[in-house]
């Protein structure tokens, strides 16, 4: 049963079991985890794929593989992100606000005691 959420970039292969297929939108992040797997000598076989929305890009890499693919998948989706705030002064006026009410929220505890 597939889960109801599922945030990975991985399948399991639909026909063949031994194998994992990871699959990306970007152009530039394949090619990136393409480079990755030629540098660390990991065999695998890519398909690229135009859908509606654009092309898709598949790599099926052996399951055997995959402890040591998954960090090169992190790395990857990791180099490619955007910031969840991108704004530098809003990420600063939100961690002032935090750190304001967890130090009223302190002192309110230490008070009430």
């Amino acid at each position: 049963m597939e889960e109801l959420f599922d945030f990975t970039n991985y399948r399991e292969h639909p026909t063949q079991k031994s194998y994992q297929v990871f699959h990306f939108s970007r152009a530039d992040q394949a090619g990136f985890f393409e480079n990755l797997l030629i540098e660390h000598k990991i065999e695998y076989e890519r398909y690229d794929d135009s859908k509606d929305k654009g092309m898709v890009y598949y790599f099926a890499i052996k399951k055997i593989n995959f402890k040591e693919v998954e960090p090169l998948n992190n790395m990857t989706i990791g180099q490619y992100r955007s910031k969840f705030i991108p704004n530098a002064a809003l990420r600063w006026v939100i961690i002032a606000f935090g750190t304001i009410a967890l130090t009223f929220a302190l002192i309110g505890y230490i008070k009430s005691r």
